[in-house]
């Protein structure tokens, strides 16, 4: 009896839930469901078997059974894989199988947070965020709640000293963050403004001021320093804003490089906003969605996930073995408040002080016994969904919602 080798292609991935299976071409990103019977349950588990290579032995009796031939054809229609005959080769095509390359396991990268391994650790701190300046009169209504779902102002009573803000810079100056994000208050209004700017030019970050549209105005001459130093500034515009004020911003602002980024909770505020961008012929801006109480059905519409969205677009190997080990939006992010208190994210208990502790501490800390930077989807209900690793990870709405998903797939 003649002999066939199954094989998958190196870029499949197979993601099994009791007797369904997903295979999922990382490439392309064409995918079938399989709702497995137990012959080719058995085929299935070998495949994944690493051993084997991806390739197994099936006999010419099995082959031509009807659920495995169905089988083979969503192979090679989403090129996910194949058959070759025996007689064709001796030889065992092998493929890789996938296996991480972003990191083999989470205790491994605790294995490499040993303190003495000083600025080794540093290299996980990708993004840091300044709160330099507290202060701030306009007493927004959800000023102390949209920090906490995405980067933005927030007021305080404090201040973030120069001194502290220059203990941090020199902490990192052997990590070199990709960005530097700076937040106020009223971020304009900082005390130590010129002498600030002077040890900022300094360090070759990538900085990016966020501020309110409402302070541009009055603060021209400082907004046009940040320009000679090729610093980026991000203008937050809430979903309630004065048109014509807003207008007068965009005339400051018209030869610089700022992008508006308008906070909405509703669809009458993006329908408002989007149309104001048009007439006013905005090229730069983007939008945000906000949580409240009053908007639980404006996230279910448009910001909760089912499985067309899900795989809307190819998922890459690099991004899925991500998921599975760390949290790809928290991962290598600090935020320091004008107070000096750091977290890694603001609804988890906070790291340190920076007045007390170093920043390579807090890192440990977050990778040792932090919340935040390895939270992945491996709680109900998405433990049980075969999207469980196409899914981006949990991010900051599913805290403020009270959700561990944003999902229609699987309901918790």
């Amino acid at each position: 009896m003649r002999t066939y080798w199954l094989y998958l292609e190196s870029y499949t991935m197979i993601f099994k839930k009791e007797h369904t299976a997903l295979f999922y071409n990382t490439i392309s990103g064409q995918h079938f469901k399989l709702y497995t019977p137990l012959f080719l349950l058995d085929v299935i588990e070998k495949l994944q078997d690493i051993e084997n290579g991806y390739c197994i032995e099936i006999s010419e009796s099995e082959l031509y059974l009807q659920e495995t031939k169905d089988f083979i054809q969503l192979l090679r229609e989403n090129f996910c894989g194949d058959v070759i005959d025996l007689e064709f080769t001796k030889v065992k095509p092998f493929s890789l199988y996938p296996v991480s390359s972003v990191m083999k396991n989470r205790e491994r990268m605790k294995s490499n947070t040993d303190l003495s391994l000083g600025e080794k650790i540093m290299e996980y701190l990708h993004i840091l965020t300044l709160q330099i300046s507290g202060v701030c009169e306009l007493k927004c209504e959800s000023c102390s709640s949209i920090y906490r779902q995405t980067i933005s102002c927030t007021s305080s009573v404090y201040e973030l000293a120069y001194e502290f803000i220059e203990k941090i810079l020199d902490q990192i100056s052997g990590s070199r963050p990709g960005t530097i994000n700076i937040i106020g208050g009223d971020v304009f209004r900082y005390t130590n403004w010129e002498k600030l700017i002077f040890l900022l030019n300094q360090y070759p970050y990538h900085y990016f001021w966020y501020t309110d549209y409402r302070h541009i105005l009055g603060n021209e001459a400082k907004l046009r320093e940040l320009k000679v130093l090729n610093h980026s500034t991000k203008i937050i515009v809430p979903g309630e804003f004065d048109p014509t004020l807003l207008k007068k911003t965009l005339q400051i602002i018209s030869d610089m490089d700022c992008e508006l980024i308008f906070y909405i909770s509703t669809e009458e505020q993006y329908e408002i906003a989007n149309t104001f961008c048009e007439n006013n012929r905005i090229d730069d801006y983007s939008f945000k969605p906000v949580y409240s109480d009053f908007n639980p059905e404006f996230f279910r519409n448009h910001i909760f996930m089912d499985e067309e969205s899900i795989v809307a677009s190819p998922v890459s190997k690099q991004t899925i073995f991500a998921n599975m080990n760390l949290n790809t939006i928290d991962f290598g992010k600090l935020l320091i408040l004008s107070n000096g208190d750091v977290y890694a994210n603001p609804h988890f208990p906070k790291l340190g002080n920076i007045k007390t502790d170093s920043i390579r501490k807090m890192i440990y800390m977050e990778l040792d016994q932090g919340k935040s930077w390895l939270r992945i989807r491996d709680q109900k209900p998405c433990s049980d969904c075969i999207y469980q690793w196409l899914c981006p990870p949990p991010s900051n709405y599913e805290i403020v919602i009270g959700k561990p998903n944003l999902c229609h797939v699987k309901q918790s």
